[in-house]
């Protein structure tokens, strides 16, 4: 068997094992993603295209040159291995080496295609501006035969070196990593581990060795790197079928996406679907297999696109370490509702290092949560409504004991409770003082403007039904009525936990004998400083005092009433209040006859 003829079958064995290593790599499910060992693959498929066109271009220059170019540029493009195998190991690499290797692999790249350039530049063809850097690489070259084998011969530049020089850090950096991987961060078994690094290393070693050997003997050697191939292949098939080679981080990914109770889709930043775990397929029959590559927001029902781009818009979510953003916040009214059960949508942003590439969009199954929490907020609702009941009961109690204690004034804190919802609701539908007075508001006036004359059990009976005038003294201990009220009411509702309530209480005991023009007590104080429910409340006390009887007048009538209420706007009352007053003023006959009516019976 002649030289040629064996040269021959070692390199189209090597080629055919590399297409196969290929293959195998590429569609074995264990190891479909390990960037590694495909890429080897790849660039040993370049590699042997080389060597074998090299011994069928039958001399012929044009296709010698071509193959020529494909063996370099093949074993010139494992130098991406070097950093593709520090990335699978997690060993981080210095910015400024990325900087120069791109800068090295351009330029050399450059150079390989254009050694063979010898006219002048192409208008249609950009590489050709570049047709100079061909001569940095090889001065020239021409074809020879020796020993049947065919060579191309070259006077060798200073590209030609600096090639060299760039495959042998690759065999340094890589032996460098293995020791550096063995002592510190080893993931594979140690013979697993020189099996790899041996299958990344062997071609380049071969294909120095060739170099150098035509260097020091100024011949070509037989071609052995064809024969460092079909070796790597080997080693690499190896690895992938019997000792199941892999990225154990990603396939463990897979599997517990797959496997997980979490239904869970994965969406790129075009917002197409790219994955589905099992649990998504058995929560919704709409979303399978066929949904990868569509559109999420064409897929999604809209109770789950609402709170996907919900979460996907809030701005407020702070960086978690890692390629993965922390959870966003969800509101109860995006919680998605499947038959009996209620998921918590969340999202988790993918991110690189400048924007974000994904989303994986989960629902978490809290329905005994919401169940307890709907059940816990129906508890708590009724033990508060039993509460504010007990509460409002216990201080009407004080505030009709010390409406027994006054006998002139029977029944007043009940009629002073309707003229001032009444009034408060009158206010709110002319828009007037809509700042504070809202159907709250008029909820609590309503309950609290019995509060109002509390303070009166600290007054003596006898000062209280008074027939004729008050001494000096007496009126102190009248007046102190709104003081001492406001000070019991403080203290018996200090933790009731309604905070309108119990201010609301305070401001009517304390402020309700204020005038608006300032000549009130107990503070003196005018003008819009009252409280406005004590304002109301100034205009409801004064009017049922007015039409009833005590011991020292007569009752007025209603019109009289009304005629004092409305002189006195203005001096003793907020004239907004009295004018909404007036306007009820129907309502207010109506009521006052229902209560006489009532009485009666």
């Amino acid at each position: 068997m002649s030289l040629f003829v064996f040269e021959n079958i070692i390199s189209s064995a090597a080629l055919i094992l590399s297409i196969a290593c290929f293959a195998i790599v590429a569609n074995h499910r264990e190891a479909k993603d390990y960037e590694v060992s495909l890429s080897f693959s790849l660039f040993t498929i370049l590699t042997s295209l080389g060597y074998l066109g090299i011994l069928q271009s039958a001399a012929v220059e044009s296709a010698l040159v071509f193959t020529t170019k494909l063996k370099y540029i093949g074993l010139f493009m494992q130098f991406i291995i070097y950093f593709m195998v520090y990335g699978y190991f997690k060993v981080t690499l210095p910015r400024w080496s990325f900087v120069l290797y791109l800068t090295v692999t351009v330029l050399i790249l450059i150079m390989l295609l254009n050694f063979n350039f010898k006219g002048t530049p192409l208008p249609g063809n950009p590489m050709t501006w570049l047709g100079f850097t061909g001569r940095w690489f090889f001065r020239s070259y021409y074809i020879q035969m020796r020993r049947g084998l065919i060579f191309l011969r070259t006077q060798n530049n200073w590209g030609y070196y600096l090639f060299l020089v760039s495959l042998l850090f690759y065999l340094v950096s890589l032996v460098s990593l293995y020791f550096r991987v063995v002592f510190f961060r080893r993931i594979l078994k140690l013979r697993d581990l020189t099996v790899l690094f041996a299958s990344l290393i062997i071609p380049t070693v071969c294909f120095l060795y060739e170099r150098f050997f035509l260097m020091l003997c100024n011949q070509e050697s037989v071609p052995v790197v064809p024969v460092g191939i079909i070796i790597s292949d080997c080693m690499t098939v190896y690895l992938v079928m019997f000792r199941r080679f892999n990225n154990v981080n990603a396939q463990a990914s897979d599997v517990f996406f797959e496997r997980m109770e979490t239904p869970a889709i994965v969406i790129d930043d075009m917002f197409r679907i790219t994955n589905v775990n099992e649990a998504v397929q058995e929560l919704f029959s709409f979303i399978t297999r066929d949904s990868i590559g569509q559109r999420a927001m064409s897929v999604f029902p809209e109770y789950l696109v609402r709170p996907f781009e919900s979460l996907i818009s809030f701005e407020g979510n702070p960086a978690d370490p890692g390629l993965m953003q922390g959870d966003t916040p969800v509101a109860d009214e995006n919680l998605v509702f499947v038959g009996s059960k209620t998921f918590q949508p969340k999202v988790r942003r993918v991110q690189n290092k400048d924007r974000t590439v994904g989303f994986v969009f989960s629902l978490e199954d809290v329905t005994l949560l919401h169940n307890y929490k709907q059940t816990l907020e129906s508890d708590i609702g009724k033990k508060t409504e039993q509460i504010r009941m007990m509460r409002d009961q216990m201080v009407l109690s004080f505030a009709y004991l010390a409406e027994h204690h006054d006998l002139s004034s029977k029944g007043h804190l009940m009629r002073t409770s309707y003229y001032t919802k009444a009034i408060a609701t009158e206010l709110l539908r002319e828009n007037v003082y809509t700042d504070e007075i809202d159907g709250n508001f008029i909820q609590t006036i309503e309950r609290v403007a019995p509060l109002h004359d509390i303070g009166k059990v600290y007054v003596d009976e006898k000062v209280l039904n008074r027939n004729g005038p008050l001494s000096p003294g007496e009126r102190l201990q009248m007046e102190s009525h709104t003081v001492k009220g406001a000070s019991f009411l403080d203290s018996a509702l200090r933790d009731c936990g309604d905070q309108l309530y119990s201010n609301m209480a305070h401001d009517i005991a304390l402020y309700h004998h204020e005038w608006w023009n300032g000549s009130g007590y107990p503070s003196k104080i005018s003008g819009m400083k009252i409280p406005v429910c004590a304002r109301i409340m100034a205009v409801a006390d004064v009017f049922d005092a007015l039409l009833s009887e005590r011991p020292y007048k007569k009752a007025f009538s209603m019109t009289e009433a009304y005629d004092i209420i409305h002189y006195q706007s203005g001096t003793h009352f907020d004239p907004q209040v009295v004018s909404a007053f007036e306007t009820i003023k129907p309502e207010v006959r109506e009521l006052i006859e229902r209560l006489k009516n009532s009485s009666s019976d």
